[in-house]
């Protein structure tokens, strides 16, 4: 380097290698993070599990892991929570004869009618209907 604009040309390159370094670091950090909360969903979803929870789990704040899955995935941790939740309901639905409550509580409602409400907000049917028209079609 023999010139100011030699070394302002390495330092800049420099500096940006630092960013995409820790930009990329970043992105694995927060990939294992996303992961693991889904894991944890996936593991517990039957019981009363709660943000904080999860939070607890994974060894940050509530805000933070509610900012990172947002930003990743592009929706809430509940709203996760739920979909996930709603597709076990289905999963069940679709192959077993249990009753309404005994879903419900499976997938981690303890008020069955509750359940039935988010079930048709999301299916866009009530929990019965969706098993008959399954069962008509399946």
């Amino acid at each position: 380097m023999e010139t100011i604009q030699d070394i302002h040309a390495f330092i800049t390159d420099y500096l940006l290698q630092v960013c995409d370094r820790i930009h990329t670091n970043n992105q694995k950090r927060s990939n294992n993070i996303i992961f693991r909360i889904k894991e944890i969903i996936q593991e517990r979803y039957p019981t009363n599990l709660t943000i904080q929870d999860i939070a607890n789990e994974v060894h940050l704040t509530h805000t933070y892991i509610c900012l990172i899955f947002r930003q990743e995935t592009g929706e809430t941790i509940n709203d996760y929570l739920t979909r996930f939740r709603m597709e076990k309901a289905k999963e069940m639905l679709a192959t077993s004869s249990d009753k309404l409550s005994e879903i419900s509580h499976a997938v981690g409602y303890a008020d069955t009618s509750y359940f039935c409400k988010i079930f048709k907000k999301y299916a866009g049917s009530s929990p019965g209907r969706y098993r008959e028209e399954f069962s008509h079609n399946g």
